[in-house]
């Protein structure tokens, strides 16, 4: 059977349409945080109306689940018999688990209903400001004071939509409320998180001689969902630095001409940075601090000024070497040291400074330094670390094979390789080492064979992970001569004297990692099936998803899935930011498939590797497919938006 045309065609309007970003989210204010599925669930068979009049009140409690600004709820209703009646919605706080009625509502706003069920949204005309955990109440109540019923406020008569919220009804204005015969209601709360920067940097040497250059990396992070419309990154530097250059432009910053000032625009949300090259002038003395100020100051997305950040950064000059000491005798040694210096420095490569080992949920579990010794290097550790995560969210979305990645910071570099539950992250300054990416691969190996039953169900406890620290330090610390000593001691050692490792062989870590996440990609097809997201889809476009879950999920993906998965993105109507997270989940998980599962021409499907003999029958060994029958190159990358990645998709509510 050979693969249909039009399928391939779908297939590269798919990756055409993955690579235009049509995921990214554009800047608004009205994200959608909390509430109930669009459309309502239980509408219109199991749930009920719940009439909203003059006396008879209605109120529905929720929990942020972030700390972000409210602008507009939506309720689903509409007016009972007069289209003239309009219903007021206030945003109450929490009394003991009661609207706090003695209080003034925390905002409000006035709107008239629809003739038939749809979402009426509420905006107010002040954000509130919401805390994450913090519950709050949203009340209606009939605007215009008229006896009998004005609207119909939709319950879904279950209490699992909005957990830990509840749904209450008041029959004399607000006095008592009762939660008798009801459920949580139908309510959808937005808003956006303030845009808001800091700024972190760091030098690539504390001490310097007169008329040596120093580099500055500055680091400043949108923690917000908004851009911010400028940001002006400002350096002072003191008596004895000259400015030098800088690589600003590459992120799209301009320097104001004459001066060490930046300006940024439209700064979307992660973390920027860039480098500034300054010089010690001569005849600084010696042992006198340098202390260069950095400032940054910015508009939100509306163009107001918001509270900005300082840093300081300390530098010392250092002695230069003694005038006239020049001695004839010693110029030979000196060459011939020189010159062994440069024969091992080329063979050694640059100097390996930081060690991480992080959880892919983010989670740091190992942390070596040759360099970050005080408290007071804290705020280094953070911005690097900072800078380590976002790459790779980033560099891993298109990864290929075995390779390592780099980020290059001036006169540091930033080496990751990735593992099945972890990726490890080196610090170089200079040169990448020599053998650098074999001895990190079989690092990340080494760990998780040896913790591979640990890390499939881990839980952040650090505890369960020791002796992680001893190996990454041998494997990564120590210099090529005391590795070479070691391997050639324990090879003249006698055969009885020896210990068999306790690590696999390299092709045997290579085969229980594959195996490992292969059986991860199933495991997350079954969790991404359970997210409430699939029910915010139309009834067909959730049943085409669900069918191609459940085939990952038991280890076959066929073309038919495929399709079904981009038709349903395509014609997908709900956008936010739960939404496109998990849609983006969902896509990553179908790039794994292509790349790490098999081709099957029999059965047209991916098959894993450990249902390759129940899925495919075995060829012999001179038949080979046609050239029609061959899948979609399995290696052409996927491009899945950056904008979101599984660190940031809530666990499912039932664990």
């Amino acid at each position: 059977m050979s693969t249909p045309r039009w399928l391939l065609t779908v297939f590269a309007l798919f990756v055409v349409f993955l690579s235009t970003g049509a995921l990214a989210a554009s800047a608004s204010i009205y994200h959608f945080y909390d509430g109930v599925s669009d459309p309502p669930p239980t509408f219109p068979s199991t749930g009920k109306a719940v009439a909203i009049s003059s006396v008879q009140w209605a109120a529905q409690s929720f929990r942020a689940s972030a700390s972000y600004s409210l602008t507009r709820v939506a309720l689903w209703g509409q007016y009972s018999g007069n289209a003239s009646e309009a219903s007021t919605v206030e945003v109450r706080g929490d009394s003991g688990g009661l609207p706090g009625m003695a209080m003034m509502p925390l905002g409000s706003d006035t709107q008239f209903g629809s003739s038939t069920y749809r979402w009426v949204n509420f905006t107010f005309s002040l954000p509130i400001q919401l805390v994450a955990g913090q519950m709050s109440w949203i009340v209606m109540r009939n605007a215009t004071g008229v006896s009998g019923s004005g609207w119909s406020w939709w319950n879904t008569r279950a209490d699992t939509y909005l957990v830990p919220g509840q749904g209450l009804t008041s029959a004399n204005w607000g006095a008592t409320w009762s939660s008798g015969g009801i459920g949580d209601f139908t309510v959808r709360a937005f808003g956006y998180e303030e845009t808001g920067l800091l700024l972190a940097t760091v030098a690539d040497k504390k001490e310097v001689g007169s008329g040596n250059p120093v580099g500055f990396t500055i680091w400043f992070n949108n923690s917000g969902t908004e851009v911010a419309q400028q940001v002006w990154i400002n350096i002072t530097l003191p008596s004895g630095f000259t400015f030098s250059s800088d690589n600003a432009s590459s992120i799209g910053g301009l320097r104001s001409p004459g001066a060490s000032q930046w300006t940024f625009w439209n700064v979307g949300r992660g973390s920027h940075y860039f480098l500034v090259i300054a010089s010690v002038q001569a005849g600084v003395g010696v042992g006198q601090f340098l202390v260069v100020g950095f400032s940054l100051d910015y508009t939100d997305f509306l163009g107001s000024a918001r509270p900005g950040s300082t840093a300081t950064l300390s530098v010392v000059v250092n002695a230069s070497a003694p005038p006239g000491f020049d001695p004839m005798g010693l110029l030979s040694v000196a060459a011939i040291l020189g010159a062994l210096a440069v024969f091992f420095l080329l063979r050694r490569g640059g100097r390996i400074e930081e060690v991480f080992l992080v959880h892919w949920s983010g989670v740091l579990i190992v942390h070596l330094s040759k360099t970050i010794k005080t408290a007071t290097d804290r705020d280094i550790l953070a911005g690097m670390l900072t800078t380590i995560q976002q790459f790779a969210r980033e560099a891993f979305v298109e990864w290929r094979g075995r390779d390592i990645r780099g980020i290059d910071l001036g006169n540091q570099k930033i080496f990751l390789s990735r593992g099945s539950y972890t990726y490890l992250a080196a610090v170089v300054r200079g040169r990448k080492p020599g053998g650098l990416p074999s001895r990190m691969a079989r690092s990340v190996t080494e760990f998780e064979a040896i913790f591979e039953g640990k890390l499939e169900e881990w839980d952040g406890a650090l505890e369960t992970l020791g002796g992680a620290e001893e190996l990454l330090s041998e494997a990564l610390f120590q210099g090529g001569f005391i590795r070479f000593s070691k391997w050639l001691v324990r090879g003249f050692r006698p055969l009885r004297w020896r210990q068999t490792t306790p690590f696999p062989g390299p092709l045997q870590n290579r085969r229980r990692a594959r195996a490992s996440k292969e059986a991860g990609l199933r495991r997350l097809a079954v969790r991404l099936k359970q997210r409430r997201e699939l029910n915010d889809l139309d009834e067909n476009n959730q049943s085409m998803v669900a069918t191609a879950l459940e085939e990952v999920s038991e280890g076959r993906f066929s073309v038919c899935g495929f399709a079904n998965i981009y038709l349903a993105m395509v014609h997908r109507e709900v956008s936010s930011q739960k939404n496109d997270a998990w849609w983006s989940a969902v896509l990553q998980l179908i790039r794994d498939v292509l790349q790490l599962w098999k081709w099957d021409p029999e059965s047209q499907a991916w098959v894993s590797e450990r249902d390759e003999s129940v899925h495919a029958p075995r060829l012999a060994v001179d038949v080979r497919p046609s050239e029609a029958s061959i899948a979609p190159h399995s290696r052409r990358p996927i491009l899945v938006p950056p904008l979101h990645s599984l660190d940031t998709l809530p666990p499912p509510e039932d664990g």
